[in-house]
């Protein structure tokens, strides 16, 4: 799909649902639920940890020199990206949300450097819509509830030759993937007077760049409880629950390759401060189990930070 499509669907649905904007019929779960945002978020993925004894194998998923792995061996990769989000509320149905990275990627071993990068990542676009929402009219005031379904693209801006000592990195380590990946999202969010869930689903397929790399496509999925405390000028929202992810193998020009994919489990602990218009929240993921397909580094843990900035409408 070109942007030229992107921003007359935009068009179309601002003007269409205006009118119903105005009538400002439907109740927001939080204060904030029907404004624009503005927010600057950090996240970072941690791999650590030794590999399988004595093997020979290639952890590299474009070179073909092999390196050995021996079991006091210490890999460890931090995947962080800094991230400037909006989203433009066109009305309490119909919304658009953007991002753009900035990635920070590095591989040592035994605490020696072997690859870091940093740059501009792959900025992502997304259409949202709330099918169901719960209306002010409703008869059970003290429960709310919304729906909404999201899809859009992500663009190949960032970098994909970054060298390091001279030599071109892994894929992994590159600060874009160079394709143009499919997105779309589910989330039901449902709040019975100050106890709530959050329920999301996510799905990227992505295409093969033109360097004949396909990167795994991804499903994810997550389930959390939250309580609040206080009210709309100030709140706390602290959260519990589990985090699912699924990567499938990568493949270069037709070929599967070893030592991709494979299957994460995690628990999900953060919280979400409330200030007026001022967001800021923090989430601690923690891995409960993982089955890797290969070799490959561990996964620990994943931490997010965020600040957001509401605007009323």
């Amino acid at each position: 799909m070109k942007k030229a499509s992107i921003l007359g669907l935009f068009l179309l649905f601002q003007g269409a649902a205006f009118a119903c904007d105005v009538c400002n019929i439907f109740e927001g779960i939080r204060p904030y639920d029907f404004n624009h945002r503005l927010g600057f978020w950090q996240r970072s993925r941690l791999h650590q940890g030794t590999l399988e004894p004595f093997q020979t194998r290639d952890l590299s998923k474009h070179l073909e020199e092999e390196e050995s792995v021996f079991i006091d061996d210490e890999y460890r990769e931090v995947y962080s990206s800094f991230e400037l989000r909006g989203n433009y509320q066109i009305n309490q149905r119909w919304s658009v949300f953007g991002l753009l990275p900035v990635v920070q990627r590095e591989r040592t071993i035994n605490q020696t450097l072997q690859g870091r990068s940093t740059g501009i990542g792959d900025p992502i676009l997304m259409l949202r819509y709330a099918p169901l929402i719960s209306k002010k009219t409703d008869k059970n005031s003290n429960f709310r509830h919304r729906l909404i379904g999201a899809f859009g693209l992500k663009f190949p801006l960032g970098e994909t030759q970054k060298q390091f000592e001279g030599e071109v990195m892994d894929h992994d380590l590159q600060a874009g993937t160079g394709s143009y990946d499919f997105l779309a999202q589910l989330e039901y969010m449902a709040k019975y007077k100050r106890f709530g869930v959050l329920i999301n689903g996510f799905a990227r397929r992505n295409t093969t760049n033109l360097s004949g790399y396909l990167h795994g496509h991804v499903v994810s999925a997550s389930w959390q409880h939250f309580f609040i405390l206080g009210d709309e000028e100030r709140s706390f929202l602290p959260f519990i629950g589990i985090y699912a992810e699924q990567l499938t193998v990568d493949q270069e020009d037709g070929a599967v390759l070893n030592n991709t994919g494979g299957r994460y489990l995690f628990a999900n602990l953060g919280m979400e401060f409330l200030i007026k218009n001022v967001s800021i929240q923090a989430t601690w993921q923690h891995i409960i189990e993982q089955e890797q397909d290969g070799v490959q580094i561990p996964v620990l843990s994943q931490v997010q930070f965020g600040l957001s900035y509401m605007i009323s409408k």
